[in-house]
């Protein structure tokens, strides 16, 4: 229970210092983050490769080299042009966020029933649009909420912890 104790604390340790560093650098943070999921597909990507080449004589499918070329093509993308993939995530999830909440007014209106349902929907699709129409501010305040969310579950995941040790 002992180490169990200690890994936690490491983990909600290692949470907290993510987190305020997401909330007093949010765009370093991001380009970090950005950086970090390139490289980690790139790694990924030749893995699969070498995978596909060392596995040649079993008669593997194409489809897992050509899986490996997509992922480090889209590593050295990402690795490429950080500002580019930080403006096109919040735009994308804008539009996912827009479609669901049309849709949501859609379902609601189509039924007749959902009221609170077109409600909820309509104020998805506002942030949807403002989402999707203005990526770097969006994204800041986004890296700064989950700084926060990500202090708050340190602080008291290490309180719930050491509590629980007590």
């Amino acid at each position: 229970m002992d180490k169990f104790l200690k890994n936690n604390m490491l983990t909600y340790g290692i949470l907290g210092i993510l987190g305020i560093c997401m909330v007093l650098s949010p765009s370093k943070m991001l380009n970090s983050i950005v950086r970090l999921a390139g490289l980690g597909l790139l790694i990924a990507g030749g893995m699969q490769i070498l995978s596909y080449k060392q596995d040649l004589r079993v008669n593997k499918p194409r489809l897992d080299l050509m899986t490996g070329i997509v992922m480090v093509v889209l590593g050295l993308w990402m690795l490429v042009n950080t500002r580019g993939v930080q403006t096109l995530l919040p735009t994308v999830l804008g539009l996912a966020i827009l479609v669901y909440g049309v849709s949501g007014i859609l379902k609601g209106y189509m039924t007749g029933k959902e009221q609170k349902t077109m409600v909820t929907s309509g104020i998805a699709a506002v942030l949807g649009l403002i989402i999707a129409s203005n990526p770097f501010s969006t994204m800041k305040i986004f890296s700064v909420a989950a700084g926060v969310a990500l202090i708050y579950v340190a602080v008291t995941g290490f309180c719930g912890t050491k509590w629980m040790s007590e």
